[in-house]
């Protein structure tokens, strides 16, 4: 105490989030936060602060920082049990034609109340504007309803009741949540927010909560979070479900020999072909700067440029000399979309501006998640998108370009590029882990209060 006390005050917020974060110490929440406000008030540090340490710590267990620590402080968290509410029901709507790897999430974390869960998707989503997402969907029990004029017309007699009922996509399609929510009967709505720079949030909030629902704001990741909460003044938090996508050939089983060249060739750029999403002219000048490098040597067999999305290729803005360095894969099926990824040395974001690191969430997050492929980012990056860590990118460093870190890596040693790679399945897991017990919460309180004959607001008649 002592030696804390000669500290000024940002010297002890820093060692005592770092103290916190320490395998060595065992504490309840409330018992941490009661001795920092004993502590901090010794030293004239207000209890907003003390709560801003504790939050921190709270955060780094959750979200993976040190997986070390946080294999010794928490247990795995397990799914919720609702065998006392055999009636308890869930819905998840996602009325637009994308967003299928966050269905397919939610998909993977709702399996164990797959058979008390609907999930209302586009029409067309079977077709080939679905491009393949039913190949994953399809081997899920949950019951599936597409979104047809006569399902529409179903739901305004029928009026259908859910416990829990989760908004996909409500930036996207908020005219239509929000006709469709007049006719559904629901205790508790989770919205999910993908951009917090939506532009008519307190409308959002206010379809939410209509009928009586009370609604939860949620984003798919901590900085997206913290500017939803100050643009919103409510409580946010980060969920990120993960599908786990199981290649048919997984590099991470196979040999230092078969590795290089093999498994792995080429770098990846995925989604929707836009510079207004992704700083594709300086990759290329890049490229044309320095392409005999590129071209020559240990990286002639193994460099390739592999851009996977749709949209109009010119786009692109890819100069004629690097056609030869690039190949282009459009409109891929969602299966083959992930197989190409993982088989890709890593994943460039190449992010189109700075709010991407505030208020927009970059897909390439999820993506390089799912098919367990590294990504090439700085700390920029990592300081936004908290459930990645320095362990599952590679790092680019303050003066590297992308192609530095790519003629890097192209010389790393399999082992050192196996253990990367593994390190981003952990992230998977660590993400996961935290949707479930997210929506576990939610739900035993629900089935809790169904227990104890508290149905909240229109849930009667349901049975």
């Amino acid at each position: 105490m002592k030696m804390l006390l000669t500290l000024n005050k940002p010297q002890l917020l820093h060692t005592m989030t770092a103290t916190w974060n320490s395998p060595k110490l065992s504490a309840t929440p409330q018992f941490r936060m009661l001795l920092l406000q004993l502590m901090f008030a010794s030293c004239g540090i207000s209890l907003a602060q003390a709560a801003v340490v504790n939050n921190a710590a709270e955060f780094s267990s959750s979200a993976g920082v040190s997986p070390t620590t946080s294999a010794l402080s928490a247990p795995i968290p397990k799914p919720a049990n609702l065998t006392s509410c055999p009636n308890l029901r869930i819905g998840i709507i996602n009325g637009v034609p994308y967003h299928y790897e966050v269905v397919a999430g939610l998909m993977h974390t709702f399996r164990p109340y797959s058979k008390r869960t609907d999930m209302y998707l586009n029409r067309y989503m079977r077709s080939a504007n679905g491009d393949g997402s039913w190949d994953i969907l399809r081997r899920s029990r949950i019951n599936f309803r597409l979104i047809t004029r006569t399902l529409l017309t179903s739901i305004s007699r029928e009026k259908p009741f859910y416990d829990l009922l989760i908004l996909v996509s409500p930036d996207y399609e908020l005219d239509a949540n929000e006709e469709l929510l007049r006719h559904i009967r629901r205790r508790v709505t989770v919205a999910i927010v993908h951009n917090s720079d939506f532009n008519d949030t307190q409308r959002l909030i206010r379809v939410a909560e209509s009928g009586g629902s009370s609604a939860q704001l949620v984003t798919l990741s901590p900085h997206t979070a913290t500017s939803l909460a100050a643009a919103t003044g409510r409580a946010v938090e980060w969920v990120l479900p993960v599908y786990p996508f199981r290649p048919s050939t997984n590099c991470l089983q196979a040999t230092e020999v078969d590795l290089l060249g093999m498994c792995l060739r080429g770098f990846a750029i995925q989604g929707k072909f836009s510079n207004q999403r992704r700083n594709y002219s300086s990759l290329w000048k890049q490229m044309e700067a320095r392409r005999e490098e590129l071209t020559s040597g240990y990286a002639k067999a193994l460099f390739r440029i592999n851009l996977l999305g749709k949209g109009q290729e010119d786009r692109l803005g890819l100069p004629q000399e690097l056609e030869p360095l690039v190949n282009v894969h459009r409109r891929l099926r969602y299966l083959g979309f992930f197989e190409q990824l993982h088989h890709s040395f890593a994943i460039l974001p190449l992010l189109a501006g700075p709010r991407y690191l505030t208020h927009k969430f970059s897909s390439s997050v999820l993506s390089a998640l799912i098919s367990g492929t590294p990504l090439i980012v700085d700390q920029a990056f990592l300081a936004a998108y908290g459930m990645v860590n320095e362990q599952c990118v590679y790092l680019q460093k303050d003066g590297e370009t992308e192609v530095d870190v790519m003629l890097r890596v192209m010389a790393t040693q399999a082992t050192e590029l196996l253990t990367v790679r593994q390190a981003m399945v952990e992230a998977r897991k660590r993400s996961n882990e935290r949707a479930v017990q997210y929506y576990a919460r939610i739900l035993t309180e629900l089935c809790s209060k169904s227990s104890n004959g508290d149905s909240g607001g229109g849930s009667g008649g349901e049975q």
